[in-house]
């Protein structure tokens, strides 16, 4: 097994593997974050269905889901770097395979293989970083993390809504493939090779682990666009409660598990990737549903809709930012569950958006939003890493990830069925969402609030 980066490493190399992990960072959450400004447009260049819209978001999720779990530990037996860039050059050419599709159905496969790229990327940027930092400087590297991520969500829709009125959305995909070449370059230049468990896994665990987020995420979306009561929908939702229940006795019984036993016992981790995933319902939600709101109802062009999602982005990257001061001073579970209680709460005010002319609900509900999702997705990303040693940093990685997505996913199938549901009436649709977000929500705090048992001093060098 091949060392870590030894903590005696002189503090310039160290910041400048954060900064290779950033920049395509940055690249990705801007595709992420900005795709939903784009969907309009795409809508009408393609001739889409406002289901076949969901599902340019919803292939990412399953893409990015279904093999997580089996890249986190891959990450630590292969290598944190290989895996990292292998993740770049998979999401650069799916980038460039969205720049040039046809219909819709090619889209969606390249929104597919964006997500595999993601899936591969994650977990190796929170390893990479584990592997080079300690203590407090771990912290702040992971604030600083997703502090990147939370200004590139900043930028993203203005970036979006820039590019689609200079050119075309195709071109919001196409400079992927330019950006993601410099990353690759200098991710292979600055950071060092490092590797953790490396113990085989079991093939069974394997299959399982990749097919039950997978049969999670698709039951999801044949919900939203087929109909919860198919027979389709109904297979594959049966089908993930089975792969799910035989991943967990496979795990248990397996002298090779795909996650390790430390992992699985960990409950700093539980709670903290249970958070991180019932929060993200809110943000799948809210992006599809507004970007629809702010568009079709209120008449704001690309550019203007991605200047109000600001509202949203900006206290989300300056409370990334803080996220290392924030973590000492309060803990983990306190921030957790006030991020909880807020994202609730800009989903309550939703349900007041009607049909009216009024814009207080949307600016209270993407200023709340923020700040929830600001303190609940960084805090979330530290108790989970600082609840597990260095050398199952990628696991660890891979468990948050998978429930992330998976949360991302359900926030977009609640969204989709309840504009389905009410498809001519899309203020409608909004209060019957939010209802459930809300109510997903409180629960989310619930769990955030019984976690300072055991995370608040958690942290593992």
């Amino acid at each position: 097994m091949s060392a870590a980066l030894p903590e005696t490493s002189e503090k310039d190399s160290r910041w400048s593997i954060l900064a290779a992990v950033s920049v395509p960072l940055a690249v990705l959450s801007i595709d992420f974050a900005g795709v939903s400004v784009a969907l309009p447009s795409i809508g009408e260049d393609l001739d889409a269905t406002q289901q076949q819209l969901g599902l340019v978001i919803g292939a990412f999720a399953l893409g990015s889901a279904a093999p997580v779990l089996l890249v986190g530990r891959t990450v630590d037996r292969l290598g944190r770097r290989k895996v990292l860039v292998a993740g770049l050059l998979l999401f650069m050419v799916a980038s460039l395979v969205c720049a040039t599709s046809v219909n819709m159905w090619w889209l969606i496969t390249g929104r597919l293989l964006q997500g595999g790229g993601t899936a591969l990327f994650m977990p190796a940027s929170l390893a990479v970083l584990s592997a080079a930092f300690a203590g407090s400087a771990r912290d702040r590297a992971v604030g600083v993390w997703g502090a990147v991520a939370g200004v590139s969500g900043a930028a993203a829709p203005i970036v979006a809504g820039l590019i689609l009125t200079a050119a075309s959305w195709r071109w919001f995909f196409g400079i992927n493939v330019v950006l993601l070449a410099g990353a690759i370059l200098l991710a292979q230049t600055v950071i060092t090779e490092s590797t953790g468990d490396p113990a085989p896994v079991a093939r069974r665990s394997a299959i399982l682990g990749v097919a039950s987020p997978a049969l999670v995420v698709l039951g999801l979306q044949l919900g939203a666009t087929r109909g919860w009561m198919e027979p389709g929908t109904f297979a594959a939702l049966a089908a993930s409660v089975v792969t799910t229940v035989g991943f967990a006795m496979e795990e248990r019984r397996s002298g090779s598990p795909l996650i390790e036993r430390a992992v699985r016992l960990s409950r700093g981790l539980r709670s903290s990737a249970t958070v991180a995933s019932l929060t993200n319902w809110g943000f799948g939600a809210l992006t599809f549903l507004l970007t629809f709101w702010l568009q079709d109802e209120v008449g704001l062009s690309a550019i203007a809709t991605g200047a109000v999602f600001l509202l949203y982005s900006v206290p989300f990257a300056v409370l990334g930012a803080t996220n290392g001061r924030v973590v000492a001073k309060f803990g983990t579970a306190a921030p957790m569950t006030v991020g909880s209680l807020l994202i609730a709460a800009s989903f309550a005010v939703l349900v007041f958006l009607g049909h009216g002319e009024a814009r207080w609900p949307v600016i209270s509900a993407l200023l709340l939003s923020g700040v929830g999702q600001g303190l609940a997705y960084n805090v979330s990303t530290t108790a989970a890493v600082e609840s597990v040693s260095r050398q199952h940093a990628g696991t660890a990685s891979g468990v948050l990830t998978t429930m992330r997505n998976i949360g991302v996913a359900a926030g977009v199938a609640v969204a989709m069925t309840a504009t389905g549901v009410s498809e001519s009436d899309l203020g409608t649709a909004i209060a019957w969402a939010a209802v459930i977000i809300a109510a997903v929500s409180l629960l989310s705090a619930a769990v955030a609030w019984r976690s300072k048992r055991w995370t608040a001093k958690a942290s593992v060098s």
